[in-house]
C-alpha cells in the first residue's frame, strides 16, 4: 500500500509488488449468527464462489466444492492472485513489504 501526497490531496494506492497488498481481511455477518469463528487458513478470493456458496447453502456442479472454505482446512490452489496486469501470481514468492 502507497501513500500518495501533494499539496491539495492524499491518496491510499492499493499495491500489486507485495504480500501485504493481497493481505485482505473478509467477515461474513449474518442476522442470526451466534457464533464468532476466526479462519486463518489461506484463501484466494479467486475460490470466492467457493466460499460464499458453501456459507449460503448453494450447491452447484460448477463450483467447486473441494474444499471447506469457511475452515482452517488446508485448501490446495490458494496461493495464486491476479496482479495489475492481470497476470496470476504466486502469492508466495511476492517479497513481504518491510518499509515501515
Amino acid at each position: 500500500m502507497v501513500l500518495v501526497s501533494n499539496s491539495e490531496e492524499l491518496r491510499l494506492i492499493h499495491e500489486d509488488r507485495y504480500k501485504q497488498g493481497f493481505e485482505i481481511p473478509l467477515f461474513i455477518t449474518a442476522y442470526n449468527a451466534k457464533e464468532r469463528q476466526y479462519i486463518t487458513a489461506q484463501r484466494s478470493a479467486l475460490n470466492f464462489f467457493s466460499l460464499f456458496s458453501q456459507w449460503s447453502g448453494i450447491d452447484d456442479n460448477r463450483i467447486d466444492n473441494s474444499c471447506t472454505m469457511i475452515s482452517n482446512d488446508k485448501c490446495k490452489n490458494q496461493n495464486h492472485v491476479h496482479n495489475f496486469n492481470d497476470k496470476l501470481v504466486d502469492y508466495t514468492k511476492l517479497p513481504i513489504d518491510l518499509a515501515p
